[in-house]
């Protein structure tokens, strides 16, 4: 413990904790696990009531991803990514494990050159759909409804 801050490594997938942190943060981490639903669930167990969770991961809509598929011919994939996420489709896996959204956001991602960089900024003030990064922060509810309205 530092600063009144404890911080804890464990499997995503299967967090051997239950109802003990207030705030957990998955930093760029969502895009690399095989099981959303299992990294949810372990999430939600380990929160306390009302718990929040921070999900940070690349934005499957940004400009960069377009252009490269419109300009190159092809689509953007890091070798150690198993998912993509845009804004709703994160915001809809999440609350169907047991999670209330209470802020979204779209940031620009520094680049290599400075002038790809500005036009990033300026396309993400304008049309923050295109940002390069999600940054939603949801908070525990209650209970899980992951299939109640499924079928």
């Amino acid at each position: 413990v530092e600063h009144g801050y404890r911080f804890e490594v464990a499997n995503a997938e299967n967090l051997p904790f239950e109802n003990r942190f207030d705030v957990i943060v998955a930093g760029e981490l969502v895009e690399h696990v095989y099981s959303m639903g299992l990294m949810l669930d372990s999430t939600w167990r380990a929160l306390r009531s009302a718990g929040r969770l921070i999900i940070t991961t690349p934005n499957n809509c940004a400009l960069s991803k377009m252009l490269y598929a419109m300009l190159l011919g092809r689509e953007v994939c890091h070798p150690e990514h198993t998912c993509y996420y845009s804004s709703q489709t994160l915001s809809y896996i999440v609350s169907k494990h047991g999670f209330r959204e209470i802020e979204r956001h779209v940031l620009a991602r520094p680049a290599r050159y400075w002038l790809v960089e500005k036009v990033y900024e300026a396309v993400s003030r304008w049309r923050p759909i295109l940002g390069e990064v999600l940054v939603h922060v949801f908070e525990k509810v209650p209970e899980q409804h992951k299939y109640a309205d499924k079928w």
